[in-house]
């Protein structure tokens, strides 16, 4: 992206359009110019479903799902043949919890053979309404497809959140092995990841260290360890958060995510480690607009307002996180007694 910026001159008007966006998106990642390259486009040429799409994508991290679904919608308006806005417009619907009409879109876009069963979003949403065999269903059809080391991850993610972290790591151990058999070693790195923030968040912080160590080992790029700070920070690794966190800052001054997410993320972690309640709330200011994706911010609030004795405060923030499991908990349920 960065050699297609500096070559833009050369492009066509859409085609410096596109490439402004992904640099951007990819290589500055501030999300607000991202979002204002791809409006002009979508405005400029109203046939082309690219900025529509790539604008759902980018509204989600913001936690601006109404817009996010907007966009997706435009997108398969522009081009309901593509299945790239049939999975957009679906995981609008799963992020703003219509998850009946996530489904009928996945399964009317197999039905145009645009996607195929063994779908990710189609297991999540059949998780959240504890249909225990439809998740088995898409966990059949993945088996022995590419699609198979994603669905054993999202099989972990579901494990773990339910409190069975012996199956997610059984999970965790499968899908990392698939990855690294086809060679995918930035894909094994992310399984990785994901399971060393869900062991640093229950105090495994052993554990959690651990897989980071491998999965940097793997993939020891400037993504990667943007996606580990927050958990090293919050497994007691105070001293390499902070160098990681530097590292990232060098790399991406004005992104989005990592002003509003991980370095509020890694600064309160470690505040809090170190005793100091006070200061994570204050660092923790700046991911308020973006919380709407971000729970940890609000768990990470509710633990310094609790360790600084503000009962109140703390519950009220601690409620927001069991709202929305409120939500899901009878289906839940059955999820939990079938694994």
């Amino acid at each position: 992206s960065t050699l297609g910026f500096e070559r833009r001159d050369r492009a066509s008007e859409v085609e410096k359009l596109a490439i402004d966006s992904q640099y951007h998106s990819i290589v500055t990642g501030d999300s607000r110019k991202a979002i204002e390259i791809l409006e002009l486009w979508k405005q400029t040429y109203p046939n082309d479903e690219r900025p529509a799409n790539n604008l759902a994508v980018r509204y989600a991290p913001l936690g601006q799902f109404e817009k996010g679904l907007e966009e997706a919608q435009e997108a398969l308006r522009r081009n309901p043949n593509n299945a790239f806005p049939r999975n957009a417009v679906a995981n609008a619907f799963f992020n703003l919890n219509r998850v009946d009409e996530a489904k009928t879109v996945i399964e009317k876009a197999i039905e145009d053979k645009l996607l195929l069963r063994g779908n990710v979003t189609r297991y999540q949403a059949a998780f959240v309404q504890g249909d225990v065999a439809g998740m088995q269903r898409e966990v059949d059809a993945a088996r022995g497809k590419t699609a198979e080391r994603t669905m054993r991850a999202a099989e972990a993610a579901v494990a773990a959140f339910v409190g069975k972290f012996k199956l997610a790591r059984e999970a965790v151990h499968e899908a990392s092995e698939m990855a690294r058999r086809a060679g995918l070693k930035q894909n094994t790195a992310g399984v990785l990841a994901g399971q060393a923030g869900r062991e640093a968040l229950v105090g495994n912080d052993a554990e959690a260290r651990r897989l980071v160590a491998e999965a940097l080992a793997l993939d020891p790029s400037i993504d990667r360890q943007l996606s580990v700070a927050v958990t090293l920070a919050l497994a007691g690794e105070a001293a390499q958060a902070k160098r990681l966190l530097a590292a990232v800052v060098a790399q991406f001054p004005v992104s989005t995510q990592v002003q509003t997410v991980i370095s509020p993320g890694v600064g309160a972690a470690i505040e809090l480690r170190s005793g100091a309640p006070d200061k994570a709330v204050e660092i923790l200011r700046a991911s308020v607009p973006y919380e709407r994706n971000n729970q940890l911010s609000i768990y990470l609030r509710g633990q310094a307002y609790l360790k600084a004795g503000s009962g109140k405060e703390a519950a009220a923030e601690f409620q927001k996180i069991l709202d929305e499991i409120d939500r899901v908990a009878p289906m839940l349920r059955r999820v939990i007694a079938a694994t």
